[in-house]
Formats: C-alpha cells, sequence, structure tokens
C-alpha cells in the first residue's frame, strides 16, 4: 500500500496530496504489529489486536470468535472511512490526542465509535462537545434565532395552550422572558439562580445507635453505601411494597443461615433515615429542622415506596404555617404535582399573593407545569398586555 504524502502535526488530519490521498500516521504503519485493518477506502493500518480488543466491545467478540477461513495475515477489513478509523484508534492508543476544531467530523467519529461500541472515544468526544469551545461560541447563532422566533410569539396566548402540555413553568417563563427583555440572560432574572445548591436533607456521618442493632433481623442498604439494621415486621407493617420484597428476600435467601438479609433500596442515607424514623415508634429529633428539598425528597420516596405512616405525617408538615409564609408557590406547585388536593388547595390560597412574572425565586417553579404561567390560580391575568 503506498501512503505517500505529509503526516501534518495533528496526525490523522494531516495535508492531503494533490490527488486528495489519505495520509497514515507512522505509527499505524508499524511492521512489527499482528493485525492489518482495512478501511472502506482501502488504506490498511498496521496496528495490534490487544489494543482493538481492549478498546471496543465489537472487536472483542470478533476476535473471540474469527471466521475459520480467514487467515491470520489477511487485513480485516473495517467499514469506515481511512480518516475515521484513524481517529478511532488514536483515542484506543495511549498516544496524545489530535485536536477536533469541526462539528461535522466530532459528529462523524462519535456516531461510528458509538456504532463500534469505543466507549473511551464516546466519552472524551462528549467532553468536547460539552466544552465552552463549542457550546459558547458555536450555538450562540442558534440561542439569538431561538429569540427572535419566541418574541413573535405570545406565550401566554390562547393559540398556544395545546403546546403546553410537557413544559415545565421554567420553560414558559423563559418564553416569557424573551420577550419582554430578550437581550437578558434568563437566570439573571432571578435572586437564587447564582447561589450553591446546599447539600439537599441530612447527612448522617454516624448511623443512630436505634439503626445499629446487633439484634436486627435484616440491612437496609442505602444507594451512597449506608447501612440500617433494621427489624422485619417494622417495614412489612409500613409498606405493601417492603412486605413483598421482605417475603422474596427470605424466599432467595442470602447464601449463609447467620447472615441477615440486605434489602437495598434506591434512596440517600439522609432520606432512609427520616424515613425510619416515622417507621419506627421513636420521637422525632428535635435538632433536625427539614429543609424544602429534603422535606419534598422523602414525601416522594414515601409516596413511591407507599409509605403511609410517614405520608401522612409529611404531607402535614409541608402545609405547616411557617413553610407556607415562606414557599407558598413552591409548595403549591410540589402538591400539585403530586396530587395532593388538600395541600394544594391550602398552598393556592397563599400563592394568589404572588405574582408569578415577577416572583424572582426560581427554585420555586421547579415543580410547576407551565399551564400555572398561563392559567394561573391568581388575581393576575398574563396576556402579552402585560409582558
Amino acid at each position: 500500500m503506498d501512503h505517500r504524502g505529509v503526516t501534518g502535526a495533528d496526525g490523522c488530519s494531516g495535508t492531503k496530496s494533490t490527488s486528495d490521498a489519505f495520509v497514515l500516521p507512522p505509527i499505524f504503519q508499524n511492521p512489527e504489529a499482528d493485525l492489518i485493518i482495512k478501511s472502506s477506502d482501502n488504506i490498511e493500518f498496521r496496528v495490534w489486536k490487544g489494543i482493538l480488543i481492549e478498546g471496543s466491545v465489537v472487536f472483542k467478540d470478533m476476535f473471540a470468535n474469527p471466521p475459520s477461513a480467514q487467515s491470520a495475515a489477511e487485513p480485516v477489513p473495517w467499514p469506515e472511512p481511512a480518516k475515521v478509523i484513524c481517529r478511532l484508534l488514536m483515542f484506543m492508543y495511549p498516544i496524545p490526542k489530535s485536536s477536533l476544531d469541526s462539528l461535522d467530523e466530532i459528529f462523524a467519529i462519535i456516531r461510528a465509535a458509538d456504532k463500534w461500541q469505543i466507549d473511551v472515544a464516546v466519552s472524551y468526544l462528549k467532553d468536547i462537545l460539552l466544552s465552552k469551545r463549542f457550546t459558547s461560541n458555536k450555538t450562540e447563532a442558534f440561542r439569538e434565532e431561538t429569540a427572535k422566533l419566541a418574541s413573535e410569539i405570545d406565550p401566554c396566548g390562547l393559540a398556544v395552550r395545546d403546546q403546553l402540555t410537557h413544559m415545565t413553568a421554567l420553560d414558559m417563563l423563559r418564553l416569557v422572558k424573551l420577550r419582554s427583555d430578550p437581550s437578558k440572560p434568563f437566570d439573571h432574572h432571578f435572586d437564587d439562580a447564582a447561589e450553591s445548591v446546599p447539600p439537599a436533607g441530612i447527612h448522617p456521618i454516624i448511623v443512630p445507635p436505634v439503626f445499629r442493632d446487633p439484634e436486627a433481623d435484616m440491612t437496609i442498604l442505602s444507594s451512597d453505601g449506608v447501612e440500617y439494621c433494621v427489624f422485619k415486621l417494622y417495614l412489612s407493617h409500613s409498606s405493601s411494597k417492603f412486605r413483598d420484597m421482605i417475603r422474596q428476600l427470605n424466599t432467595h435467601g442470602t447464601g449463609t443461615a447467620s447472615a441477615r438479609p440486605t434489602l437495598p433500596l434506591p434512596l440517600p442515607a439522609a432520606t432512609i433515615e427520616t424515613l425510619l424514623y416515622y417507621i419506627y415508634p421513636l420521637p422525632k429529633p428535635h435538632d433536625r429542622m427539614l429543609t424544602m428539598d429534603h422535606l419534598m425528597a422523602c414525601l416522594r420516596a414515601a409516596a413511591t415506596w407507599d409509605i403511609g405512616v410517614a405520608l401522612e405525617a409529611l404531607r402535614k408538615e409541608l402545609t405547616a404555617p411557617g413553610r407556607m409564609r415562606s414557599h407558598p408557590l413552591r409548595i403549591y406547585g410540589f402538591a400539585s404535582s403530586m396530587a395532593f388536593k388538600e395541600e394544594t388547595a391550602k398552598s393556592k390560597a397563599r400563592a394568589l399573593l404572588f405574582d408569578p412574572l415577577k416572583h424572582t425565586v426560581k427554585k420555586d417553579f421547579t415543580d410547576m407545569t407551565a399551564h400555572y404561567i398561563q392559567s394561573p390560580p391568581t388575581r393576575y391575568s398574563f396576556t402579552s398586555d402585560t409582558l
């Protein structure tokens, strides 16, 4: 195979001859390599089979069951252009990666990497696409065009009501702000958008002694690796879902007669611990004031796992007077999304006092739908005249 030309500084994207011939980097011309790969445009790459096996699930399977008629010295066809193959090989080889400045080239390579299951290339290219080099500059024209189109539509008008089904309140507010002040970044309309997000809820460092009982007959394992030693009796009576899961644990066993069965739950330790304080007949810790984030996380978990005793108490906590004074809009949106009719009705009365188009706490809109902004349960009327 003739590899005429000069290899460019960036390897695979090196200069081409007047005949538009691809220039193969020297690293893929190694005569000692144990495999020859042939591209769709008939360029041969001499590579190490072990690197392809480790770098691609497809090649690993291919070389585990090679065609019986294929000679060891016979080129293996790889139905991709040489330039794409060269890029993919550079991701698999432990060598410096050449720069990628073209979105079209990145898209072509990431499609091929996904098809051939070359995970290292997919991960690397995703990081490039999300880097400021592309997100800050390449999408500027798209953002400007979106703002222009949005400014021509009344997002609160009846004509677009049927398009709001899958839109959040923040989506709707973004359209409203683009119409009223297209030059101002969306987050600049809110007081809390730039604040650092504190950890949600309580993060226990030490599991309370009551949940480390050596006599307990099962273990709950949180999603962040914290173990709680508990009694099946309490969990079985607190939730029909837990009861069914515990029955399955008893049926399948855990390997040894003395080992406690372990029930892994896809919940963080902070949420599990709070729920256990409601499941067990225990006084609640007085030094733990539930944040709104943590309270809502526990309510979602209690509803998902059908923990009635926790759900009832936490729903009352949601509409406590202090919370209603501080977060009526957020409580209204959350209660509506959870189909809590009583809590929705209570918070609706407080929401009457707020104009959502002038409200500056972004987090309060997290669980609201777009219909709230277009047809809010308030005294305000939102049309193009109010923008």
